[in-house]
């Protein structure tokens, strides 16, 4: 990979399978408002499955304030973005996130493009390109040198 292709951030393609994915890094402001909208929609989802059990309209109505005024901020936000990219749907979901940058893809298609064991060697790939650790690992190996 050249050092111009890196600077530029220009997509290149990944075949998998019968199908080359276009593929540019990631910014950590693409990765991380993806994670804090996600976090949030699945806050919100917590807060009406839990307010749609209390059938009295004041308790349920100071809940949904109470949990909203708790909701994570900041260094608590950053936390559940964390978790949330280190575990398993977090790995789909950057990749998710890579392919839709420049690809037309679903979430829904992405589980089952990785879920193939023949394309698991392209999708490593991939997420690796994306999160630029391809080139940690080669500063790294440069360093030994």
């Amino acid at each position: 990979m050249s050092d111009i292709t890196n600077l530029a951030n220009t997509p290149i393609e990944f075949p998998v399978g019968a199908v080359k994915y276009k593929v540019s890094r990631l910014t950590l402001i693409e990765l991380f408002s993806e994670f804090e909208t996600l976090a949030k929609q699945e806050y919100f989802k917590d807060i009406t499955d839990l307010a749609n059990t209390i059938k009295d309209k004041v308790e349920r109505t100071d809940l949904i304030v109470k949990l909203m005024r708790d909701m994570p901020s900041g260094k608590r936000l950053e936390e559940v973005v964390k978790s949330k990219m280190d575990s398993m749907d977090g790995g789909l979901r950057i990749l998710h996130t890579a392919l839709k940058k420049h690809n037309k893809i679903t979430y829904e298609e992405v589980v089952n493009l990785s879920s193939n064991p023949d394309s698991s060697g392209a999708v490593s790939a991939i997420i690796e390109y994306a999160l630029g650790n391809d080139i940690r690992a080669k500063e790294d190996t440069e360093k030994k040198t």
